[in-house]
């Protein structure tokens, strides 16, 4: 039963895979409005919703409890800005979702096996 549980636990955190591409301006991840990862000049990495502006200055915007909380971002620190590709992503999140329900009907199938197999000596007449 863990190890249905663990899997189960494996399966939901698969969901979150996303897949970043591309070496755009910051000017193009506003135009863009999708989600954006941004490494820094010393290899941080930062996800955000989206990329806008606010007083002439770039900002990262992602939400708290549908609140949008923005980090201003300095241009001189971003090293390159990647956006989601949304097909690949769900392309991606699809397979994993197929094997992960195969593999996923074949324990259970080998569990529901095993809990019928009767295990014992055999008789001694």
């Amino acid at each position: 039963m863990k190890f249905i549980h663990t899997f189960l636990g494996l399966i939901i955190l698969t969901q979150s895979c996303a897949t970043y591409s591309g070496n755009y301006t910051l000017d193009q991840a506003v135009t863009q409005q999708r989600k954006a990862k941004i490494i820094t000049v010393d290899e941080r990495v930062m996800i955000y919703q989206k990329i806008d502006t606010l007083n002439e200055e770039y900002i990262g915007v992602n939400y708290k409890r549908n609140q949008p909380q923005n980090v201003i971002l300095d241009e001189n620190s971003v090293n390159q800005v990647q956006l989601i590709e949304e097909d690949q992503t769900k392309k991606k999140n699809t397979k994993l979702i197929g094997i992960s329900a195969a593999v996923a009907a074949a324990v259970i199938i080998g569990v529901i096996l095993i809990s019928n197999i009767k295990v014992g000596l055999p008789d001694q007449n």
